[in-house]
């Protein structure tokens, strides 16, 4: 996840908290099931639509914990 300053100023600090409770990991950390590594990265250039998260090759933005929660949620095939 960018953790750039427009990131920052649209509280990128409570989507890396969201991840983090979700996923149960920190920075540099992989989950127990290998599928998720938490990394925070310099700019994804997506700065007009911050906060931004990748992953894979996927963009994520305009995040917010809700929107995090149903990505990782879909992303591990629990919702649709």
């Amino acid at each position: 996840m960018c953790h750039e300053v427009p990131c920052f100023v649209n509280d990128t600090t409570s989507i890396y908290e969201k991840l983090v409770e979700l996923l149960g990991v920190e920075d540099g950390q992989t989950t127990e099931d290998n599928l998720f590594t938490l990394e925070i990265t310099e700019c994804l250039g997506c700065c007009n639509v911050a906060p931004a998260m990748r992953v894979n090759e996927k963009v994520y933005t305009s995040l917010t914990p809700t929107k995090v929660a149903k990505i990782i949620k879909e992303l591990r095939g629990e919702e649709k």
